[in-house]
């Protein structure tokens, strides 16, 4: 008897791995995309002293000879701002 039940719950558990993987694949053929899709990128700006690199939006900002530096940090404006 418990030859039985492991054997019926080795069929369910391959049909079940059988069942998703055929899904998955039906739904990459579809072409569809999905919930969420892929945000679209913004530029960014790498910071002069550290050299990482920031949305520009978020970053700190800092202005000399006409053109904007953007920052990750306070302490790295504070450096760029001694030179």
């Amino acid at each position: 008897m418990t030859r039985v039940i492991l054997w019926a719950i080795l069929v369910i558990v391959l049909l079940r791995a059988v069942s998703r993987l055929m899904r998955g694949i039906l739904e990459g053929m579809g072409h569809q995309p999905r919930a969420g899709g892929r945000r679209a990128g913004v530029p960014l700006a790498r910071d002069p002293v550290c050299g990482v690199f920031v949305v520009p939006g978020q970053a700190l900002t800092a202005q000399r000879g006409g053109t904007t530096q953007y920052f990750c940090s306070e302490q790295c404006r504070q450096a760029w701002d001694g030179r």
